[in-house]
């Protein structure tokens, strides 16, 4: 299965004033890992789409399920060197899944190859349910209340979701 998350920060001691709920950095760090295996299995694929840890990324990358696709974020420092990363880019990925185009990148956009019709785009970066519209998904923790999203459940998503602004209506 494929998921999607964005923007742990891990051991980022600031975030401790935009996540109220957690009292200690040890606290937050473990129930982000915690919430994230107890969806993601070690067969899975997840697009991290930036901002992982304000520290070494590796003993929390270690601790997660699955493999990764990573997307370097405003506040990575570097790209982990680890096995479990099968590919990783500095800016934005453009794929598809089956017939579905889309694009993850840390950073909303307000247009992408293909969204003129209607590409999906997974995004993080803001910290809060932040909607730009279209077929958008913002993927922060914080958004998808610290569990990510799967490829299923995204496409239900999208499925409500009014077409891009861009969209080019195939007749």
């Amino acid at each position: 299965m494929i998921f999607f998350i964005s923007d742990f920060h891990f051991n980022h001691k600031r975030m401790l004033e935009t996540r109220p709920r957690f009292s200690s950095l040890e606290e937050m760090n473990e129930y982000m890992i915690s919430s994230f295996n107890s969806k993601v299995t070690s067969k899975d694929c997840t697009y991290f789409l930036g901002d992982f840890a304000w520290t070494d990324p590796e003993p929390f990358l270690n601790r997660l399920n699955g493999r990764f696709i990573f997307i370097k974020g405003n506040h990575d420092k570097r790209v982990p060197d680890n096995k479990k990363i099968i590919y990783s880019s500095n800016g934005y990925y453009d794929t598809c899944f089956g017939e579905q185009k889309f694009t993850v990148c840390h950073f909303a956009m307000h247009s992408w190859n293909c969204s003129h019709w209607d590409s999906f785009l997974f995004y993080g970066h803001h910290h809060s349910k932040t909607d730009f519209g279209g077929k958008t998904l913002n993927c922060t923790v914080d958004a998808l209340d610290f569990s990510p999203i799967s490829w299923d459940e995204a496409i239900e998503y999208m499925k409500n979701r009014p077409h891009n602004w861009d969209f080019i209506k195939q007749n």
